[in-house]
């Protein structure tokens, strides 16, 4: 009895010290699964302290393996219990570091030829203000510019912040033998790369001028793209110097972008207002003449009065219909309400107007709404219903529609026309277009099928389906049908159709 009592008391030992060793060895799956102290407060992997639980600008953090955690050395995983912190790294190359970066341009850069310029470029873009490309591999991105993939290599130019490259650029420039694609593609390099300072490099552009109109138009392209408060004083001042300023192309003006570009805008501002000669008016206006350069609006309505030359005011009204901004359209509709050839003007320009400015859209509706008191009601409506189509102004759709029946025959279609323009958001009013269809002239046949091909959508396709069954359509009308139903079909879901 006495011996099965000690037998029974050493297998209950044996039991307790199995258990204690099963809680002092532990079992990672359960661990990791019940997750305890190997979150973060706000239940993410602290991996390294990355936000992105285990994803570094170093790469992607290779699987764990079958969902366990690393073990190190003393059997733990992390620094206080079975912690997941550090126990993920990192994998992928580190373009965070300098070192990377140059080891990877030199394997790049370092063969019989480059297969991707494109990734070149990425690299050079995370290159930081000071750091160079090595010496033995600006060569190669320089003989690609002169004779290789000039279009590929000007992703790297577009990149690259090392402004020792600009001296390079130059050489090119000033070599007297140099091909002028090889002058041309150091021109695009020197405007497109970010590094290098734009006054100085305006200023050496600026003294190659030779003050012929034609040959100088890669310089004066190159210094109004690079920008900068010294490309625009130098524009200003080669429109001013020379015999007829008139004979710049306005595409080579407006390479200085006067709408985002502050700086320069404030240079040429300031020769608007003070620049008393007709010529160069009329060069500075075309230079200016881009939708959103506000900081032109005011020079430009300081232009239309008396004093100053006719054709100079109705380019200045024309300019601040491009312009389209809530002070110039403001303005512009004031000037629509005078008797005369400006007010006329005024009227074309905001025809012409393009602005997707909510606030502009708002008064181009107020005053179709109060068109009847122009001297010009009917033009001043269709031009208004011009500008409101363009502009894709939503809210104004309910009085658009009230025009579908003005008395006059151009205000109508003006109507249909700025339906058509609106697109999609006028989808609602398909079947009042459709009904306007029948009984029409061919001429406003054509509109209606126009607006609701561009409307498209399901309801306008059924509605051109429909007018096609009309028996004795004119044959022009019915290809018109046809042709706004395949393109409004092509964009129909799949499923729709």
């Amino acid at each position: 009895m006495a011996s099965r009592a000690r037998f029974g008391l050493m297998l209950l030992g044996l039991v307790a010290l199995a258990c204690v060793a099963y809680v002092v060895l532990g079992d990672d799956d359960a661990d990791v699964s019940r997750g305890g102290d190997d979150l973060t407060a706000d239940g993410g992997s602290s991996s390294r302290g990355d936000p992105d639980g285990g994803l570094s600008a170093r790469g992607t953090a290779p699987p764990m393996n079958n969902g366990r955690a690393p073990m190190r050395p003393g059997g733990t995983n992390g620094g206080g219990g079975n912690s997941l912190v550090r126990a993920r790294e990192p994998s992928g190359i580190d373009y965070s570091d300098p070192a990377v970066r140059e080891s990877e341009l030199r394997r790049m850069l370092g063969g019989d030829r480059v297969d991707d310029w494109r990734k070149v470029a990425k690299i050079v873009g995370l290159m930081q203000p000071g750091e160079r490309i090595p010496e033995d591999l600006r060569g190669v991105i320089l003989r690609e510019l002169e004779g290789g993939k000039r279009l590929q290599v000007m992703h790297v130019f577009a990149q690259l912040r090392d402004e020792t490259f600009v001296e390079d650029l130059f050489e090119v420039l000033e070599r007297a033998e140099a091909p002028s694609g090889h002058v041309r593609a150091a021109l695009e390099a020197i405007w497109k790369m970010p590094g290098g300072d734009s006054d100085e490099i305006a200023r050496r552009l600026e003294s190659s001028l030779a003050g012929d109109t034609q040959k100088d138009v890669p310089l004066l392209r190159a210094i109004g793209k690079r920008g900068g408060p010294e490309a625009a004083r130098a524009l200003v001042e080669y429109l001013q110097r020379v015999k007829n300023p008139s004979d710049v192309q306005m595409h080579v003006l407006q390479s200085l972008d006067v709408s985002t570009d502050k700086a320069a805008a404030e240079i040429v501002a300031d020769a608007l207002k003070r620049e008393g000669s007709p010529k160069v008016q009329r060069a500075l206006i075309a230079m200016v003449m881009r939708p959103g350069a506000s900081a032109m609006t005011a020079p430009l309505m300081g232009l239309d009065r008396s004093g100053v030359s006719d054709d100079v005011r109705a380019m200045a009204i024309k300019a601040l219909g491009r312009i389209a901004d809530v002070e110039a359209t403001g303005y512009l509709l004031k000037k629509a309400g005078e008797p005369g050839v400006f007010g006329e003007r005024a009227l074309t320009a905001i025809q012409r107007m393009s602005s997707a400015d909510p606030k502009v859209g708002a008064l181009l509706s107020r005053a179709l709404g109060e068109a009847d008191n122009n001297p010009r009601p009917t033009k001043a409506k269709a031009s208004l219903l011009e500008a409101l189509g363009t502009a894709g102004h939503a809210p104004s759709l309910p009085v658009i529609v009230r025009s579908l029946a003005d008395r006059d025959d151009t205000v109508q279609t003006a109507a249909i026309r700025a339906m058509g323009r609106m697109g999609s958001k006028a989808e609602e009013y398909v079947p009042r277009l459709g009904e306007m269809f029948e009984g029409q002239a061919g001429t406003r046949q054509r509109d209606i099928a126009v607006a609701l091909s561009n409307i498209g959508g399901k309801q306008a396709v059924d509605e051109m389906r429909r007018l096609l069954k009309i028996e004795g359509l004119d044959p022009s009308v019915r290809r018109n049908l046809q042709i706004g139903l395949r393109n409004a079909e092509s964009k129909l879901p799949q499923e729709t159709k």
